[in-house]
């Protein structure tokens, strides 16, 4: 926890420059979206949705042109989509890109994000596609309360069990 606040504080004392030494660096994961890097920087919660919405979602704005009295009139419908997460290979898929640019920055907490990653990744596989929602809810729950690891880890088993009585009993094996 030390080594992390330690990056953090560094990296905090201008978060401009720390941001624009990460989208340079040569070796940094190419594909996570620009706009999320600043989350990762200061130890925020990342929200997969919106990494996923940026990653995999590329619509270009529609345009639709009508003419009235000679002149051209063109709207545009906003190229902004809500879709988000909602199977668990787009989660498996998102959440690795995420573990890529994290641990480029706090690579020794790579072994809790891998772990973190198969962990949720079983709870998935113990449960019908129906039922893929109750870990999509238990996975918030889990985020919010360590605060993006400022608070606690992702594997604290006192978190999982609270939130597994909440959010997955009613349909898996636990």
């Amino acid at each position: 926890m030390q080594h992390t606040q330690n990056i953090i504080e560094y990296l905090n004392h201008d978060i401009g420059a720390a941001k624009c030494w990460v989208q340079s660096t040569p070796n940094a994961p190419i594909n996570f979206p620009e706009s999320k890097w600043k989350n990762i920087l200061k130890r925020r919660a990342i929200n997969l949705d919106k990494v996923y919405d940026a990653l995999f979602i590329n619509r270009a704005p529609q345009e639709e042109v009508a003419s009235l009295r000679g002149h051209k009139i063109v709207f545009k419908q906003s190229s902004e989509v809500k879709k988000g997460v909602e199977t668990s290979g787009e989660w498996e898929s998102t959440w690795r890109v995420m573990v890529k640019a994290t641990t480029f920055v706090f690579s020794h907490h790579q072994s809790e994000l891998e772990k973190y990653g198969a962990f949720i990744g079983i709870k998935f596989q113990r449960r019908e596609v129906g039922g893929h929602q109750h870990v999509f809810t238990f996975v918030k729950g889990v985020h919010v309360a360590i605060r993006g690891g400022s608070m606690s880890s992702l594997l604290n088993h006192k978190i999982h069990k609270e939130y597994a009585e909440l959010s997955l009993a009613p349909d898996g094996i636990e």
